[in-house]
């Protein structure tokens, strides 16, 4: 037979820190907070309620293509996708954005993930009563989209800019144009043998 462990007392920091959590929890006036873990993995979002790249994030339309999408929301809302230059995933940053408002229904440049609202249309409306139709340009905000860009072009750019305009940017036309028939020749080389 196996013995469960018998659970120990708390101990006296614990709950010291709970005395503390305590006394801030009276200053909230009604407001429930989680002091859990801001990290979005433990927000439980149900990707059937994203918004699609064809929807648009801060108001009920949604177009044929993510295209017109995009120009429907840079026209009526002033959004555009911020750095486009080293965007080098439109479709994720877009589905992570639409998973954000739809399922998760947080505003997009609001820092707090925590602050969810009650359904999408409330969130919606909330980023354009506030001018929120933006993402946040913050350093520490622009981390969240991460993924989705590549800025290390833009370190050297601005680092080295002559070496940069002369040497990469002619090297990466040229790796475009030779791309495909080097993985032909790496593939012929391996028949080969």
């Amino acid at each position: 037979t196996s013995e469960q462990p018998s659970p120990q007392p708390p101990k006296e920091e614990e709950v010291v820190e709970n005395e503390e959590d305590d006394e801030d929890d009276d200053s909230s006036s009604g407001w429930v907070t989680d002091h859990g873990s801001e990290d979005e993995e433990d927000l439980d979002f149900d990707e059937n309620e994203a918004l699609s790249i064809t929807s648009c994030l801060f108001c009920p339309q949604t177009k044929p293509t993510k295209e017109e999408s995009l120009e429907h929301m840079r026209f009526h809302h002033g959004f555009v996708l911020p750095d486009k230059k080293y965007l080098v995933d439109e479709d994720g940053m877009l589905k992570y954005l639409g998973l954000k408002v739809g399922a998760g229904r947080c505003c997009i440049f609001c820092p707090d993930i925590r602050s969810r609202f009650a359904t999408t249309a409330a969130c919606q409306a909330h980023m354009r009563d506030k001018q929120h139709c933006k993402v946040n340009r913050d350093p520490e905000g622009m981390l969240e989209f991460a993924e989705y860009y590549d800025y290390r072009y833009f370190f050297f750019e601005r680092r080295f800019p002559s070496f940069f305009k002369t040497y990469i940017l002619n090297f990466q036309a040229s790796f475009e144009l030779l791309k495909d028939f080097a993985i032909f020749k790496t593939s012929e080389l391996f028949i080969c043998y």
